[in-house]
């Protein structure tokens, strides 16, 4: 059956959802010999347009007439239509999705039952005459296909508000001309009406065209029937909206085509006489009327012109008039804001004054109830004191009655001469061992080699010899008193002659714009004081400082600089009248300083190698910091001071006072509530905001650091101590603080308590300079603590203190476990786990190790497990690319472990949607648990330019199977083909752990470099990066690193797999060797290329990977748990 007999058929089958009688006005039941005309709207989401069609349709004064309504996948109509075509026979035809103009078209054509037929769309309106003209028309004429004129109608809105009309100018109604209608459709789709019989002869609408259907078919309709034209505008064509947006929203690329593909359908019909006619009629016709309507707009914006320069004059008068009382206002405003300001210092000033006061009153309340208590306490003291005097009398008089009795015995007499003996050989052999131990200690203080190496050298004796020295202290034998542990005194920080300055003199840089102002207080002998300084200077290493010396005008303040003015140079001296506490020394050098920062230090001290540095960092980590402090070590190599608490009750706490300065607990950045002065920084600028320091309380050193402390945070900055800023302080010169008490609710006095605690277990520490997944744990890091979370992390797999990874985890503010200090994760999890929050658990092996005892000892924990990546995937990849059914076994085993953890979990971290989509067709996974959180990455951004650079560059660790295997496929099927077409290339393998396979490749062309601990100086010079993996799962941190760097990548689908990076417009993507090969000689010689890459790169990067978008997946992932991010 052909198409038009399928839409003839179809008008025998009705589908009304309406009654075609129900509701029919009376005038129009009478009217039984009129032809039925069926009205077919095509309509998609133009719900308030569709009704002003609709009811155009209903106001028809032919009847009967039937409305066919076809929806092409738009939203639910049918309440909306019936409505408003309550009175006529309604049939809806709904497409489940959008299938093009031509497609309604041609379903409602099959739904109409009609004898005539007319289209009407959801922006056109019909006249209430339209339907009556034509079919009087069609009828007395006996024509099949009739058409009147359309007024085009503009409207600057969605809507027909005549407030929105521009214009109504245009109108088609020309006379019929089927060859002109070949080369323009003048004819609109609303303003025909044709007999069903049309059908019989002309197929449906081409459902290939999606623009020009309508012109299309009339084209084909007028080879066979003459157009009967009606000179009478009967309907409207409605514009919405600007016009030129709404041809630019549908493209000018597809509006070319469908027109190319309109001119082929119409080639078969054009003549040379047809071409002429239009040349010679059509043409210039079409013309002359653009004219017109030029003309016409011209004088519209004419008039439009004239309006606005008059409503510019007189806005521009009313501009004027308000700029006077603008001032006026301005005038008046300027001096309530200086009685305001008077007004409010004064109310200032009484509110402190008050609340002084009320502090003052409170503490003498708080000391007399401590006094009483104390009274009542020492009385009950006495009494006990005096009842145990009683009974240790009686005691020791009983006992000296025994002992008479007993020298008084036969027997007591008897073993005299025994006793005399032993005592005789327990004094030798004390001696010898006196003495052995005198002529060891002076060759360990003899020995030519630094003190770290005599120490070890003294613990390595201990260790071995352990059974000959147990039970004797070695400092027994020492003339001088006993210490429980080796001074670091004369270890760590001591002053080496060796290390003296060439010619004994020190000389401190010459810095015109310092960084930093060292302000010290000189007291005390020259010789420590040189020590001291001497350390400064190494402490201090290059960067741009100063050191302000303050020294008091008395006889020793003038003997100490003679002697220290010829071996110490570069540095400024301020003189002191009177006799000045340290802290009122430190404010005077302060006044003189320069520097945008002021580090105070007491002196003799030693400084840590690092201290400044160590200072300057936090303030770049953590904007919020307006003091930080370092940890002070005594003589011992005890801690002194890791910063100050308050307790609940006021009781100011030296924290970690006695500990052992390595223990984990006071080794990590943290904000505290206060510090001393001892050694620390503050910026310039808020140092004299807050007034410097307050005068010292010679009494408690601690209440001074209090103070000082409670002022900075009162100016909105935070405490912190910088752990790994290190100061040895002189045991002569430390003042132990008396206890004190202080209110704990003042304001400022309590640093901020931390918003959660969060356990963080992983197999080893994490080393981000290594490999991609450290990479984002460190993130990970950086971003709890940002939103105010205290992070404890424990290697679970050996413990180990790693020197350079654990300190950077510690200055990152993370408490980082490590024997002796603890021997066990369930040693910690049963000691600390009610405290935990939230615990982490990274990658499957560590996760199934201690999940249920974390379930266990942390009973108000939630549970995350952050799989890193799905490893059962890549093993599955790796099986089958191997072809290894061992490996097939394998990776079913991971996957059973992988999805056993994830079921017990309370949330699993996974890198990409494609894992997420992997594991919710897994039964028993709730894909609402999995939190898709992907690679988060510093942007340093790019360096330098296309022509700058060269080479090729592949990043992996290569403890990783899937890097080896990349880089030893792509060096035997890829790089030949490149070394073809880039003869000057090199291939740069950077990665650590690089095998030997891996290694063996290297040579003219092929460079393996290994580990760097900088990449940035080979993405600033190389042109591209390749990513050849062949297996593997997650995210790959190599593409997101170097388009971090604006370095464009060419990578395999399995290495962009789940990013959302476009081939071609943010990378490149092939996995075929030639096909790989071509796309990086493609982009090594394509700047153009090259720079949209690079561009896009970043801006992806920004979006998607950087520490901001990370920081919201966090956010993201916490408040699902329940706990708070803000």
């Amino acid at each position: 059956m052909t198409v038009s007999k399928a839409l003839l058929s179809a008008g025998s089958k009705p589908r009304p959802v309406s009654d075609p009688g129900k509701g029919r006005a009376p005038e129009r039941e009478e009217m039984k010999e009129s032809p039925l005309v069926s009205v077919i709207v095509r309509t998609r989401d133009r719900p308030e347009l569709l009704a002003e069609t609709l009811k155009s349709v209903a106001a028809q004064s032919h009847a009967p007439l039937e409305v066919v309504l076809v929806n092409d996948g738009g939203r639910d109509v049918r309440a909306l239509a019936e409505e408003v075509c309550s009175g006529l026979p309604l049939t809806l035809v709904t497409h489940e999705a959008r299938r093009g103009r031509s497609a309604a078209a041609n379903s409602g054509l099959r739904a109409s039952r009609g004898r005539y037929l007319n289209f009407c769309d959801d922006d056109d309106v019909l006249y209430p005459d339209h339907i009556e003209t034509l079919v009087s028309a069609l009828e007395s004429t006996g024509e099949k296909v009739a058409y009147a004129g359309v007024r085009n109608v503009y409207f600057s809105g969605p809507s027909a508000d005549p407030s929105m009309k521009l214009r109504d100018e245009v109108v088609f109604n020309k006379p019929f001309d089927p060859d002109l209608l070949l080369f323009e459709n003048y004819i609109p789709f609303m303003s025909v009406m044709f007999s069903r019989e049309v059908l019989e002869e002309v197929e449906g609408f081409d459902e290939a065209l999606d623009l020009f259907e309508d012109w299309d078919f009339w084209v084909r309709v007028s080879r066979r029937h003459r157009f009967l034209h009606v000179d009478k505008i009967t309907a409207e064509y409605r514009f919405y909206g600007n016009l030129e947006m709404e041809q630019a929203h549908r493209g000018k690329y597809a509006y070319d085509r469908a027109r190319a593909a309109m001119f082929e359908k119409v080639r078969p019909y054009l003549t040379g006489e047809s071409w002429l006619r239009f040349l010679d009629h059509g043409m210039p016709g079409r013309l002359r009327e653009h004219y017109r309507l030029a003309q016409v707009e011209l004088r519209r914006l004419q008039d439009a012109h004239d309006r606005c320069a008059a409503w510019g004059h007189d806005l521009q008068a009313e501009l004027e008039s308000l700029r006077e009382a603008h001032k006026r206002s301005a005038a008046w405003w300027e001096s309530l804001q200086a009685e305001l300001a008077r007004v409010q210092e004064a109310h200032d000033r009484c509110a402190a004054w008050g609340h002084d006061l009320q502090a003052e009153l409170e503490s003498l309340r708080e000391a007399h109830k401590r006094s009483a208590a104390w009274g009542e306490s020492l009385q009950a003291e006495l009494a006990r004191l005096q009842e145990a005097h009683d009974r240790c009398a009686a005691w020791a008089q009983g006992l000296q009655a025994e002992l008479d009795a007993m020298r008084r015995s036969t027997s007591w007499r008897i073993t005299a001469p025994l006793r005399s003996i032993k005592r005789r050989a327990s004094g030798v052999a004390r001696d010898a061992k006196a003495a052995a131990f005198r002529g060891l200690r002076k060759a360990y203080w003899a020995l030519p080699v630094p003190g770290s190496v005599r120490f070890r050298l003294k613990s390595l004796v201990f260790e071995r010899l352990d059974a000959v020295f147990r039970g004797f202290n070695p400092e027994a034998a020492s003339p001088v008193s006993a210490r429980p542990e080796e001074p670091v005194w004369r270890e760590d920080f001591a002053f080496d002659a060796r290390e003296a300055p060439e010619g004994g003199v020190l000389d401190f840089p010459d810095v015109e714009d310092p960084e930093v102002s060292v302000v010290v207080s000189l007291a005390g002998a020259s010789g420590p004081l040189f020590a001291f300084l001497h350390s400064i200077r190494k402490a201090c290493g290059d960067r741009g400082y100063e050191v302000v010396g303050v020294v008091a005008e008395s006889r020793q303040g003038e003997a100490t600089l003679r002697e220290l003015e010829n071996v110490v140079r570069g540095w400024r001296i301020v003189r002191a009248k009177g006799d000045l506490s340290e802290t009122e020394c430190w404010n005077l050098g302060a006044e003189a300083a320069g520097g945008r920062y002021l580090a105070f230090v007491h002196g003799p001290s030693r400084l840590g190698p690092g201290w400044l540095e160590e200072l300057l960092r936090v303030f770049r980590e953590c904007p919020e910091a307006g003091l930080v402090s370092s940890r002070l070590i005594d003589s011992r190599g005890r801690i002194h001071e890791a910063g100050g608490t308050v307790t609940p009750a006021g009781d100011l706490v030296r924290i970690g006072a006695g500990s052992d300065r390595r223990h984990p607990a006071y080794g990590y950045l943290r904000e505290v509530d206060f510090c001393s002065a001892l050694s620390c920084i503050i910026p310039s600028e808020l140092f004299r905001g807050i007034g410097g320091f307050a005068p010292q309380d010679p009494e408690s050193p601690m209440l001074t650091g209090l103070e000082f402390s409670r002022r900075v945070r009162s100016a909105g900055r935070e405490i912190f101590l910088a752990p790994h800023s290190l100061v040895v302080l002189d045991p002569m010169a430390i003042k132990e603080s008396p206890s004190a008490r202080v209110d704990a609710g003042r304001p400022g006095t309590r640093g901020p308590e931390p918003r959660g605690r969060i356990l963080v277990l992983n197999a080893w520490t994490p080393t981000p300079d290594q490999d991609s997944g450290s990479q984002d744990m460190a993130a990970y890091f950086r971003i709890f603590r940002s939103l105010g979370y205290r992070v404890t992390f424990v290697p679970a797999a050996d413990l180990r203190y790693v020197e350079k990874y654990t300190a950077e985890l510690q200055r990152m503010g993370v408490e980082c476990l490590y024997t002796p200090f603890v021997t066990g994760v369930g040693e910690v999890l049963e000691a600390r786990g009610r405290e935990y929050d939230l615990v982490l658990l990274y990658q499957v092996h560590c996760a199934e190790a201690y999940l249920d005892l974390v379930r266990r000892y942390c009973p108000k924990a939630r549970i995350v497990f952050d799989t890193v990546d799905l490893h059962h995937v890549r093993e599955a990849r790796e099986a089958r690319l191997k072809g290894s059914e061992r490996l097939v076994k394998e990776a079913e085993k991971t996957r059973e472990r992988e999805l056993s953890v994830i079921r017990r979990a309370d949330r699993t971290i996974v890198l990409s949607t494609e894992e997420r989509e992997i594991l919710r067709r897994e039964p028993g996974v709730d894909g609402g648990k999995i939190a898709v959180i992907p690679l988060i990455r510093d942007i340093p951004g790019s360096g330098n330019a296309f022509e700058a650079r060269r080479d090729i560059l592949f990043v992996g660790g290569f403890k990783h199977e899937p890097n080896v295997d990349a880089v030893l496929a792509f060096v035997a099927d890829v790089w030949p083909l490149i070394e073809e077409e880039l003869p000057e290339a090199v291939f740069h393998v950077l990665g650590s752990h690089p095998p030997a396979a891996v290694q063996d490749l290297a040579g003219d062309r092929v460079v393996v470099t290994g580990y760097v601990p900088d990449l940035s100086p080979y993405f600033n010079r190389c042109r591209l990066s390749v990513a050849p993996l062949r297996y593997g799962a997650g995210l790959k941190g190599k593409v997101a690193t170097s388009l971090g760097y604006g370095v464009p990548c060419v990578a395999s689908s399995i290495a962009v797999e789940g990013t959302g990076l476009t081939d071609g417009e943010d990378v490149l993507v092939a996995d075929d060797p030639r096909a790989f090969a071509a796309a990086v000689v493609r982009l090594y010689r394509d700047e153009a290329l090259w720079n949209r890459l690079s561009a896009n790169g970043l801006d992806f990067m920004e979006r998607r990977f950087s520490f901001a978008a990370g920081r919201r997946e966090l956010s993201r992932l916490l408040q699902s748990v329940g706990l708070p991010t803000e």
